[in-house]
């Protein structure tokens, strides 16, 4: 129990935190946990209707970045490049920390 608690808690930690640090970095106006808890929030939804509406997977990927970094730019205030540079970063960070707990759980 104790064990998913944790690894609830590093998923969680995975999605916020990079979004938060990089938001504040870059000089997004908003970047208080409760707007990229809300940002996070819409991306998902986001991606989830371009995954269902895209004909291809590649396709879809590249509509969600895309997408994520407006969702980014609309609601923490900041331009498209650092939108796309927050989006990017937060990818990164999500990819590499699936990977770390993937390979912590095998």
């Amino acid at each position: 129990m104790l064990k998913i608690l944790l690894l609830l808690a590093v998923i969680i930690a995975l999605a916020i935190l990079p979004v938060l640090y990089t938001a504040r970095a870059v000089g997004a106006e908003r970047a208080s946990v409760g707007w990229v808890v809300l940002c996070l929030v819409v991306q998902s939804a986001l991606t989830k209707a371009f995954e269902s509406f895209a004909v291809s997977e590649p396709l879809a990927t590249i509509l969600g970045f895309l997408g994520s970094a407006l969702v980014y730019q609309l609601l923490l205030q900041t331009t498209f490049v650092k939108g796309l540079i927050i989006s990017a970063v937060s990818t990164a960070v999500v990819l590499v920390g699936v990977v770390l707990m993937a390979a912590a759980l095998s």
